[in-house]
């Protein structure tokens, strides 16, 4: 992460740059093989400097989250595969974050269990056919509506 400038980085954003530092050998240790720690350290913090309500939550409680992240194998740098999503927690008063992952982030842990025959996903829109039978003979199904059918709303 040699490459931010800690005199750039303000208050609790220098915090947590040093944190994410600090914890390379620990991202070491809970990334896949192949993912760079150093990298992967980089990237949540970019990822965190993007979103001004993750500057309002406990330094310790971001960092927490990307760890988790890391222990997933999840990776910011890839769309709608991890965010760290801030809220208010009414509670103690205070904003805190999770790492939350998205629809690649599931469909990647999904992947790494055993046993799953198969996986497949599709946007299913307005107009659309579609049915879900569970039970011993389970079946989704799934008929598109495209654009220029009657009906659609896109």
């Amino acid at each position: 992460m040699a490459d931010v400038p800690v005199t750039t980085v303000p208050g609790t954003l220098q915090v947590i740059h040093n944190e994410l530092r600090a914890r390379e050998a620990l991202f070491q240790k809970l990334l896949p093989a192949g993912m760079s720690p150093s990298r992967f350290a980089l990237i949540a913090y970019s990822h965190i400097r993007k979103s001004p309500d993750l500057i309002k939550c406990d330094p310790m409680n971001i960092v927490a989250e990307v760890s988790k992240a890391a222990e997933l194998g999840l990776d910011f740098s890839i769309p709608n595969e991890v965010s760290l999503v801030p809220f208010k927690d009414y509670k103690s008063q205070t904003v805190r974050c999770s790492a939350i992952p998205g629809y690649k982030g599931y469909a990647k842990l999904a992947r790494q269990s055993e046993g799953l025959k198969s996986l497949n996903y599709n946007v299913v829109r307005e107009g659309d056919e579609f049915s879900v039978e569970l039970g011993s003979n389970t079946r989704v199904e799934h008929k598109p509506k495209f654009p220029g059918s009657p009906n659609v709303t896109y």
